[in-house]
């Protein structure tokens, strides 16, 4: 995974519910989600806050959520629209198509 070195903002919207530990992916550990299979915790976020609040509404209904705003440091990340990132992960590009929810 490529290391980021500078400093990024990130947006995460979420579920009231989780208010008490907005960053433990432990809803998404319950559910599974486009990215994360049921039981892996996984932290939802994006570099543009219109990203964030478009993934949380994906249904098209505004469901109430906490919106974060992280300061992301030196972190590991996978870059999935890197075709460089995709080869190395031996997924491809179809990866960015797919109905994820049939998928869970």
């Amino acid at each position: 995974m490529p290391e980021i070195q500078s400093r990024h903002t990130l947006w995460r919207a979420f579920v009231p519910r989780w208010a008490h530990l907005p960053l433990s992916g432990e809803g998404a550990a319950r559910f599974g989600g486009r990215w994360n299979p049921v039981g892996h915790p996984t932290i939802y976020a994006a570099f543009e806050l219109s990203t964030a609040w478009a993934e949380y509404n994906q249904s098209f209904v505004q469901h109430p959520a906490l919106i974060a705003q992280l300061e992301l440091r030196n972190a590991r990340l996978a870059d999935l629209t890197s075709a460089e990132a995709l080869e190395r992960w031996c997924v491809t590009s179809d990866i960015h198509q797919c109905e994820w929810r049939d998928l869970v």
